[in-house]
């Protein structure tokens, strides 16, 4: 199936736009893949959940900025009036991996648990950059991480010679048994 993207314009009557002027939008993903939000071929990184324990809103002065949610299968993200703001929504190929760990989950986040986590998992998968794996929950119970691993970012405007995305994923067919 080919990728699925959107880009979307905020327009005033006047051609020069207004900086200030600002919508969030929010839109509903039903597929179990990862949203990419560029600004002018640029990945805007979301505002991460683990943050301020999800709390820090979107910087409407900055265009595309931008949250996802992976529970709801939601993202929101800043369209601004400024006439260089053009945001790309694309939805991309990724894997996803739920690891159950016997902790506690306070023991998880001590010491850095989530950056640790995906260098962890980057160095078993044989990924140079750290930046294409996201953990997207924290769960208790028995510390519950869910995480995708994005492929390689492409530049606007090209295409990948693959649409397998294990095939982005260097090392993983090892881990296939």
């Amino acid at each position: 199936m080919p990728p699925v993207d959107m880009t979307l314009k905020l327009q005033k009557r006047t051609p020069e736009g207004n900086a200030s002027d600002w919508i969030i939008v929010k839109l509903y993903y039903p597929r179990p893949n990862s949203i990419r939000v560029q600004v002018n071929g640029v990945t805007i990184k979301p505002i991460s959940l683990f943050e301020d324990n999800g709390l820090t809103p979107l910087n409407t002065s900055e265009c595309g900025s931008n949250k996802f949610f992976y529970q709801n299968y939601t993202i929101h993200f800043v369209v601004t009036g400024d006439p260089n703001c053009q945001v790309r929504v694309s939805l991309t190929n990724t894997i996803q991996l739920t690891a159950r760990f016997d902790m506690p989950i306070a023991d998880f986040f001590k010491d850095n648990g989530v950056t640790r986590f995906i260098n962890r998992m980057a160095a078993l998968l044989k990924i140079n950059d750290t930046s294409r794996v996201k953990v997207v929950g924290v769960f208790s119970g028995s510390t519950v991480v869910q995480t995708q691993i994005l492929p390689p970012a492409v530049p606007l405007g090209t295409s990948t010679a693959s649409t397998n995305p294990s095939t982005d994923i260097s090392g993983l067919q090892s881990l296939q048994a």
